[in-house]
């Protein structure tokens, strides 16, 4: 869980989680993070199959796999570059 702000960690928290497809867990304030943990502590089940689920997860992520991670930052750059270029031509 993550509440999203304006600090280097909590983005990146954010990110992590979001790579990951648990957007449900971001929030963007306290009461967001309250609810999340308040709605997921009922709900064991799910808390279990998470736990179970979650390196497999982390692992076929841009977070958790330097290959895709290398290939999205590329991506990203490419991006970037064709855009800055079209800019420029214009």
């Amino acid at each position: 869980m993550a509440i999203l702000g304006d600090g280097v960690s909590a983005r990146h928290a954010g990110a992590i989680i979001a790579s990951i497809g648990l957007n449900t867990w971001l929030g963007n304030s306290i009461d967001d993070y309250e609810a999340t943990a308040v709605k997921f502590a009922s709900q064991l089940d799910t808390l279990v199959n998470l736990r179970r689920e979650l390196p497999s997860l982390v692992a076929s992520s841009v977070a958790g796999n330097s290959v895709l991670y290398t290939r999205a930052v590329e991506k990203a750059y490419q991006n970037m570059w064709r855009d800055y270029c079209a800019s420029v031509a214009n």
